[in-house]
This record gives C-alpha cells, sequence and structure tokens, in this order.
C-alpha cells in the first residue's frame, strides 16, 4: 500500500493552477485526514486480540454447557441401565 505523498499531492495542485502555499496547506490537511482514518498494525493486532480473546470465551462456554449435558446423559443412561439391570434380575430370579 502506498503511502500518501504530500509533495506529489501538492505539485499536482500546483499543475492544475493552484497557488504554492495552497497546495502545500491542502496536502497536508489531506494527509491528516487520511492518517486520522487509517488503521495501523496495532489497531489490527488489538482488534485480533480482542476477537480471539472473545471466541475464546464463547467456546468454554460451549464446552463448559456440552460437558454438563454429556455428565447428565450419562448419569441418565447409567440410571436406566441399572433399573434394567435390576427388572432383569426380578424376572429371571
Amino acid at each position: 500500500m502506498a503511502i500518501f505523498n504530500t509533495l506529489q499531492y501538492a505539485r499536482k495542485l500546483e499543475a492544475a493552477g493552484v497557488s504554492a502555499q495552497q497546495a502545500e496547506v491542502q496536502s497536508y490537511a489531506l494527509a491528516e485526514i487520511i492518517e486520522g482514518v487509517m488503521v495501523t498494525k496495532a489497531d489490527l493486532e488489538k482488534l485480533e486480540l480482542a476477537v480471539v480473546n472473545k471466541l475464546e470465551g464463547r467456546m468454554d462456554a460451549v464446552d463448559a454447557r456440552l460437558s454438563s449435558r454429556m455428565d447428565s446423559l450419562e448419569h441418565s443412561l447409567s440410571s436406566r441401565m441399572d433399573s434394567l439391570e435390576y427388572r432383569l434380575t426380578i424376572k429371571m430370579g
């Protein structure tokens, strides 16, 4: 990505008939605007960290819910098997 070249921009303005002083002021003003909205590598790294942390939190929550659900199903299945074993023992004597 090319960085905004204030000198080149000012020269183009001058070539179009803008005074040198106005061209210089406009080029610096535009550079300030561009720098104000430009995303830096540090901005992206900060955002990446926030997204990763949020995803990890959600994944941990899903993992906890799944573990709880599995424990509940395991307990239910074990109870049913115990009940079935008891009934078979009664029937078979």
